[in-house]
């Protein structure tokens, strides 16, 4: 009886703490970093002014070399300090803070409290716990049912964003470039392996597989930019966080996974999204050993298919996008 009793208020403590995160809103620490470091990259002699920069450890200097790196045209880097020009946009505080705690977040900080728990109990609690499968995620195909622009052809490329357990992964793909109604391709190769990475073939994801992804489509000539500076997206992010590790695709976030997501999140919004017609689609794939234990009970091989339409002025769009998903 008091073992019942002492579980039914632990996990009665476990809501509380999640029910607060979810009602925080904390201020983001990348975006006015990542600005920062943006204003730098456009006037060299700033440097000059910070000598230690680049010294090793300094989140700034990590995010001037990232950005850097992209060589991203000066002018779309301009739009973007313009755009957050806190003097002609009366931009304040609220402006910077993260987004809301979301379902997945939610999940993910329930993962992280089970862990500080009594010794034991996490572990006892779920000894007839389920597995996640060895398995791998595709998008392979895409589908323009509408296009977006009547008169320009639709550009877009795909933002993959993955959590498996403590490890981040970011995947750009390719420009797809010319779409018009009724086209429909494949992904290449590379493009179109989700998780695991590209050339693993199967893998294990560690109690939950979490997987972010945005369709980003542009009928300007920004959307190369955009594709280069969506590459710098996750480094920028871990860098404000003192995770970033050089690798491009590869962060630990041991716990800062919600908030590593949340800026992900607020980065792409913020330094991508410079107009209306530049970002139409963010969606969010969660799996856990609950949710596959009847997706492979006969099959080893599983497709299904996103449906995304919308309006946007005189214009309407419906896009479908096709996964397959496999079982080793």
């Amino acid at each position: 009886m008091f073992k019942t009793a002492f579980k039914l208020f632990f996990l009665l403590t476990l809501f509380c703490q999640v029910s607060l995160y979810s009602a925080e809103r904390e201020q983001s620490k990348a975006l006015p970093m990542a600005l920062e470091a943006i204003k730098i990259v456009l006037n060299p002699q700033f440097e000059d002014k910070r000598p230690h920069l680049f010294a090793k450890g300094n989140p700034l200097g990590q995010m001037v070399q990232i950005l850097k790196k992209q060589k991203i045209n000066k002018l779309y880097l301009e739009k973007i300090l313009m755009k957050w020009d806190p003097v002609n946009k009366g931009l304040n505080q609220n402006d910077f803070l993260l987004r809301e705690d979301n379902e997945t977040d939610k999940f993910l900080r329930i993962q992280e409290t089970r862990k500080l728990g009594p010794v034991g109990f996490y572990e006892k609690s779920l000894s007839d716990k389920l597995e996640m499968p060895r398995m791998a995620l595709h998008a392979y195909e895409f589908e323009v049912i509408d296009e977006k622009d009547e008169f320009l052809k639709d550009d877009i490329y795909l933002f993959f964003y993955t959590t498996d357990g403590a490890l981040t992964t970011g995947k750009i793909t390719e420009v797809y470039k010319g779409l018009s109604q009724g086209n429909t391709f494949f992904l290449t190769a590379q493009d179109r392996v989700i998780f695991p990475a590209a050339g693993i073939g199967y893998a294990t994801p560690y109690k939950h597989l979490i997987v972010d992804y945005s369709i980003i489509e542009s009928d300007g000539d920004d959307i190369k930019e955009m594709q280069k500076l969506s590459q710098s997206i996750i480094p920028l992010a871990a860098a404000a966080y003192g995770l970033y590790t050089g690798d491009m695709s590869n962060v630990m976030t041991a716990g800062s996974s919600v908030a590593l997501r949340k800026e992900v999140g607020k980065l792409s919004n913020s330094l991508i999204s410079l107009n209306n017609d530049d970002r139409l689609v963010n969606e969010t794939l969660m799996y856990t050993p609950k949710k596959l234990e009847n997706v492979f009970l006969d099959e080893d091989l599983i497709e299904f298919s996103k449906f995304y339409k919308g309006q946007q002025g005189y214009h309407s769009w419906e896009y479908k996008l096709n996964f397959r998903m496999f079982k080793d």
